[in-house]
């Protein structure tokens, strides 16, 4: 029972969601996934000092191999750009080095996610000027319509790990990864992409 407690209360989605999105303020306890407004009540909330900040640019999480595995079948979650309007992705090294194109430099010189997720971010801290950071939309975030911008990524994201335990679960039976990671990759890239155009109306 303790192991299987452990698995799940440290298994890589409640960390991903539970700690990169802790909403709970850590001195005052301010809860905001307690306070969610209705969709048309635009509210605004002081943003400081929460574990997301409004300058947190990725997430990154290992999760390594058992005694015995091939250390190449270690996988890096990576939530590349603020963890309030980006999936997360997991990367396994290959021998050619692939990586999702989404993730990818582009002709910017930028990663697509990256850039897209910055875009939503703008909805959320709307004011540019004076401390205008430090103030959150939180009607844009979360909503009892369940239109805010979190309540969407999360669905897509719940399908990519679905997905991606699927692939993972074959790699390890193989022992090493091989061109299911490849093809899960060209996956992702299709599916975020028509999931952002989708929801947000931005093309990836």
């Amino acid at each position: 029972i303790l192991a299987y407690d452990c698995d799940r209360i440290l298994g890589f989605e409640n960390i991903i969601r539970g700690v990169t999105r802790h909403l709970t303020h850590g001195l005052t306890q301010i809860n905001l996934r307690a306070q969610i407004p209705a969709a048309d009540q635009q509210t605004f909330v002081p943003f400081r000092d929460f574990i997301p900040r409004y300058q947190t640019a990725s997430a990154h999480l290992i999760q390594g191999v058992k005694a015995g595995e091939d250390p190449s079948l270690t996988v890096s979650w990576i939530i590349a750009g603020s963890p309030l309007t980006t999936v997360a992705l997991p990367i396994v090294i290959t021998r050619d080095s692939a990586l999702p194109r989404i993730i990818s430099r582009n002709q910017n010189g930028r990663a697509t996610l990256v850039d897209a997720g910055f875009e939503l971010k703008k909805k959320l801290f709307p004011f540019t000027r004076g401390n205008g950071a430090d103030y959150l939309n939180l009607t844009v975030l979360l909503n009892q319509s369940g239109t805010g911008i979190l309540q969407q990524i999360e669905p897509i994201e719940t399908t990519i790990f679905q997905k991606a335990e699927a692939v993972l679960q074959t790699m390890r039976k193989n022992g090493k990864p091989g061109a299911e990671i490849t093809d899960f990759y060209t996956w992702a890239d299709k599916f975020i992409a028509e999931q952002y155009k989708e929801k947000f109306n931005i093309l990836l």
